[in-house]
């Protein structure tokens, strides 16, 4: 049943806002280490959740962050290191930022690149479910394994204003 609900909102971003296989998601640092704390294996699980084809990407800033966290995040960074790193506004200016900082930027206030996000920062969550079209993966608590968040009120709400601009 639960799969079955995650199929209909995977569905809906794909209908509502364009999203296509292969997906591509945004992993942070906090996701990584819980992954790993509830021995996730996130190559897999991703894709099993959104049912198609993904792409798991990083950032150079995402990377930088997680350096910077030190001891306590070297399985983290050496996890986030085997997926794709995915070029971002900041190194081309040279001017890394923080993980968050750099997730805001690429989501900006549309989500104009699609981006699944798997992060575990709950203000970074926060500030990303205020934005319609972004969907969140989650590391479950209760199980192993990676969940998606139900779509917010704010995407539903867009969305239906988007049907009734195609009527």
């Amino acid at each position: 049943k639960k799969q079955k609900t995650i199929r209909k909102t995977v569905h809906s971003y794909c209908v509502g806002f364009g999203f296509r296989p292969p997906y591509q998601v945004l992993l942070d640092g906090e996701f990584c280490r819980a992954a790993l704390e509830k021995q996730v294996y996130v190559k897999d699980a991703i894709p099993d959740l959104l049912g198609g084809l993904t792409r798991i990407v990083v950032t150079e800033c995402i990377l930088q962050d997680i350096k910077s966290k030190g001891h306590d995040y070297t399985s983290a960074l050496v996890l986030a290191k085997k997926f794709e790193t995915r070029k971002c506004p900041h190194q081309k200016e040279k001017k890394l930022v923080s993980a968050s900082e750099c997730i805001k930027d690429l989501v900006s206030t549309n989500n104009p690149e699609h981006f699944f996000l798997a992060i575990g920062d709950n203000q970074l969550k926060n500030a990303m479910r205020k934005i319609p079209g972004v969907p969140i993966v989650i590391v479950n608590t209760r199980k192993k394994g990676v969940g998606l968040e139900e779509m917010t009120a704010r995407s539903k709400q867009a969305l239906k204003e988007r049907e009734e601009e195609k009527m």
